[in-house]
């Protein structure tokens, strides 16, 4: 529960102040209506604290915020329903400036894993290893691990893993 910076904010997920402030009134208010005692403290107008931290509110307000971002609701759509770049801006009224900034970004991110997201064919390109670890941590990261998606036993398939892991002596 460490102090944060309006400023210092906007710089790590490079955004305006703007966004920043717009973005914690909405946190604000899902903190409100969600039954949680954690809240916002403004130590002053820069300055804030996250207090009363809840683990699992957190992770289902972050999977809500996952799921509102345009980038991600774009490559989601795509991967699945195949949903042009065009009609995606159209349908999301938003500029196509707007939306090759935002492309930037992602293939920054999908760099991360060496992939790169092909928008014409609306597929992701790579090594076919590093494709299927990003779906696997994308999966994980973007469902907050509240829901397991795939249809067999989670915990049976880690433990395997886990020995797989030691016995090989691999480094994830």
């Amino acid at each position: 529960e460490e102090f944060v910076h309006r400023a210092d904010l906007a710089g790590e997920l490079n955004c305006s102040l703007r966004t920043v402030d717009a973005t914690l009134n909405e946190l604000q208010v899902e903190i409100e209506k969600g039954s949680t005692s954690m809240k916002i403290d403004f130590v002053n107008g820069q300055t804030m604290q996250l207090t009363g931290k809840d683990d699992a509110f957190l992770k289902r307000l972050l999977h809500h915020f996952y799921l509102q971002d345009d980038m991600i609701r774009f490559f989601l759509g795509a991967i699945s329903k195949k949903i042009s770049a065009k009609t995606f801006v159209d349908e999301q009224y938003m500029s196509r400036a707007t939306f090759f900034r935002k492309l930037k970004q992602l293939n920054q991110w999908l760099a991360k894993y060496e992939l790169a997201f092909n928008l014409r064919t609306l597929e992701l390109q790579g090594d076919e290893r590093h494709i299927r670890q990003f779906y696997f941590t994308t999966l994980l990261e973007i469902t907050g691990k509240i829901t397991w998606p795939f249809p067999f036993d989670r915990e049976k398939i880690e433990h395997r893993l886990d020995a797989i892991v030691r016995g090989l002596s691999l480094q994830l």
